[in-house]
């Protein structure tokens, strides 16, 4: 039997991650990074841990166009503070969050299926 690496349809999806590195198709980044499946919207996240999240560093998560947001939390999960949760409550979203490398491979599963994702991750 022959196995063909099926390509994913999106400009991006995540090649390789592993803690301190995420790998796209392009580049490879050590720093915290936004996007979804068409680029890279925010290539050094400035957000150095889950706690240090606030409604000014996740406003590009918060757009009507994404019917899901990801976000992955580093290492281990973490639940975000509970002023960002309401922020999406608010806004009628949930916010998905696990470990970055759950959060990566749901990503390119999500982002295959067509879906209107975009994932914050911190590496």
């Amino acid at each position: 039997m022959n196995l063909e690496l099926e390509q994913p349809d999106s400009n991006i999806y995540i090649k390789h991650f592993e803690n301190g590195k995420i790998a796209f198709p392009q580049h490879e980044s050590s720093k915290n990074v936004i996007f979804d499946r068409e680029k890279i919207i925010v290539p050094d996240w400035s957000v150095s841990k889950i706690t240090c999240l606030n409604e000014e560093n996740i406003k590009a998560l918060i757009h009507p166009k994404y019917e899901i947001v990801l976000l992955g939390t580093g290492n281990s999960l973490i639940i975000p503070p509970k002023e960002i949760l309401h922020a999406f409550a608010k806004i009628g979203k949930s916010l998905d969050f696990m470990n970055s490398n759950a959060a990566c491979r749901t990503f390119n599963l999500l982002a295959h299926d067509e879906r209107e994702v975009i994932a914050a991750i911190i590496v």
